[in-house]
């Protein structure tokens, strides 16, 4: 390893280390926030909302989609830093002056998100599980599936977000966009109903809605926990999550450097 490539290394593993290091401030605070917004809905959707007629394993399924869920608004509120900055002071310019290159700034900030959302919303598993301790089919689970796409759709949704936040100008065009398409990505991702529930009501919604990104994270996660039956297969999920991370990235790179004129 070269001189020049072992500082830029400590570089970008420092500026990691920094911007999560702040999180201990608050890590607690999230914790409990998210735990008992996770607890609520998992116990409506687990035991209040069977008795009008859905499944009894509905519970479940809310309960690992909003694990998803929390994934984007954890990365949602970070990213809106960047907005700000980018039309503001430029603060992360100052990154740009150590030994680093514009593309190694951009994957640093979205690597930081991924692993702040990760820290915080791991939680919410074992607690979801707890409160669904009998309606659990723990002969589904598998821990393999689940740390493959835990760190996965956390990477997916940081630089899905950073993309909007670099594209976008302004904070007021960014909740725009959340609530004209972010908003309308998310109804139809699979939080509510899985792909195979919206096929079977209509095939060719259900094809269209195979260019949402978002699809592919959601299905994913509840494969882990209540099997394969019922969702998009798990191995088609994986390469679709990394394909479109990297779409992600590198279009949100160009903008970034666009953006703070990096040479």
């Amino acid at each position: 390893m070269t001189k020049d490539l072992r500082i830029s290394l400590n570089s970008f593993f420092w500026l990691i280390y920094r911007g999560i290091r702040s999180l201990k401030k608050t890590i607690v605070t999230q914790w409990i926030d998210f735990a008992i917004l996770t607890g609520s809905i998992t116990l409506i959707y687990g035991y209040i909302m069977p008795s009008l007629g859905l499944k009894g394993d509905y519970g479940i399924f809310m309960m690992l989609g909003q694990v998803a869920a929390c994934c984007v608004w954890i990365i949602q509120g970070e990213s809106t830093k960047i907005v700000t900055d980018l039309d503001g002071p430029k603060v992360i310019s100052y990154e740009l002056t150590l030994p680093l290159p514009y593309w190694a700034v951009y994957i640093k900030v979205a690597c930081e998100y991924a692993i702040k959302a990760a820290l915080v919303n791991i939680i919410n598993i074992p607690l979801g599980l707890f409160l669904l301790w009998n309606k659990v089919d723990w002969s589904q689970i598998s821990i393999f599936k689940f740390l493959l796409i835990y760190p996965l759709i956390n990477i997916f949704f940081a630089f899905f977000c950073l993309f909007i936040a670099v594209y976008v100008k302004g904070i007021v065009k960014f909740s725009s966009f959340w609530m004209r398409w972010g908003a309308q990505l998310f109804f139809f991702s699979g939080y509510f109903f899985s792909w195979y529930t919206l096929y079977g009501i209509s095939k060719l919604a259900a094809h269209i809605n195979l260019i949402n990104p978002l699809i592919y994270p959601f299905e994913a996660i509840h494969i882990p926990f209540m099997g394969q039956s019922g969702f998009i297969n798990f191995w088609l999920c994986v390469p679709a999550i990394i394909l479109f991370t990297l779409l992600f990235a590198l279009i949100g790179i160009r903008i970034f450097k666009r953006r703070l004129d990096c040479v």
